[in-house]
């Protein structure tokens, strides 16, 4: 009885051997150690170098169309907005007409003058935030293509805001939705500026850049942020270069250096 046991105990072992071994075999093959693939990175991550991802914007570019202020808005104030072939573009801001009791703030609205027509821009804030409706500059104004060209944005820190060009080939204006305020910077020396939107975070949203870049007929974006398999991004100055600060809420910043296409770690 014995030997019986003792040689059912010794074949159980040849097997469970065999069986570790075999699944050894198979992970050296396929290259999927448990540790290993913990270690891996995203597809478009290595160790040093990610590679941007772009994704067509939500919502393109809109046409603006001449129109007048609505029956009962109130001019608020104008606010100079650059100029178009010597011609001062300007931005006007009307405040909607309510009940003297209204709980509901009173919407802002704004406007763009050209050459001495008017071109709604929609509801940019609310009576009590007038004074936090802000102006952004592209200067100089930022060539997207060669008829497209973006002046600069209207908005305010918690709310859409609205990036405007102007395309000459077809002697319309445009608007492009955005969260946060453009910038046009050359970060790889380059000597060509890059087109990004800042959004400097906002309650529980976090700082983050977009890239933008002009794709045929639409705008793309990069999100550096989840591009990079963080929860933030901004930029920061390092001598006299910009750099991209990202990371993690709780851990430590990575900062990375442009180059057309991709982020390298510093």
């Amino acid at each position: 009885m014995f030997r019986l046991f003792m040689g059912l105990f010794c074949c159980l072992i040849s097997l469970t051997t065999a069986g570790c071994g075999n699944q050894s075999e198979r992970l050296e093959q396929s290259g999927t150690h448990p540790i290993e693939a913990e270690k891996r990175l995203p597809a478009n991550v290595s160790a040093k170098t990610v590679a941007l991802t772009y994704t067509p914007l939500v919502r393109g570019l809109e046409e603006l169309h001449q129109d007048q202020p609505q029956q009962g808005w109130s001019k608020q104030k104008s606010v100079p907005f650059g100029a178009d072939n010597g011609e001062q573009l300007a931005i006007w801001l009307y405040q909607e007409q309510t009940a003297p009791n209204a709980v509901i703030p009173a919407s802002i609205y704004a406007m763009l003058e050209s050459h001495g027509s008017l071109f709604p821009l929609g509801e940019v804030g609310y009576s009590p935030s007038l004074d936090d409706i802000a102006t952004t500059l592209l200067e100089p104004a930022y060539s997207v293509n060669n008829s497209l060209t973006l002046i600069g944005a209207i908005g305010t820190p918690y709310s859409e805001g609205r990036l405007i060009g102007y395309d000459r080939s077809q002697n319309k204006w445009f608007l492009l939705p955005i969260w946060g305020a453009p910038q046009a910077i050359d970060l790889d020396g380059d000597g060509s500026r890059e087109l990004l939107c800042v959004f400097s975070g906002l309650h529980l949203n976090p700082p983050n850049v977009l890239l933008l870049r002009w794709n045929q007929d639409h705008f793309e974006a990069a999100d550096l942020a989840q591009t990079t398999g963080n929860q933030y991004a901004k930029l920061v100055a390092k001598g006299e270069a910009t750099l991209i600060e990202a990371g993690k809420l709780d851990g430590e910043p990575e900062l990375y250096r442009y180059s057309t296409g991709t982020l390298r770690r510093e």
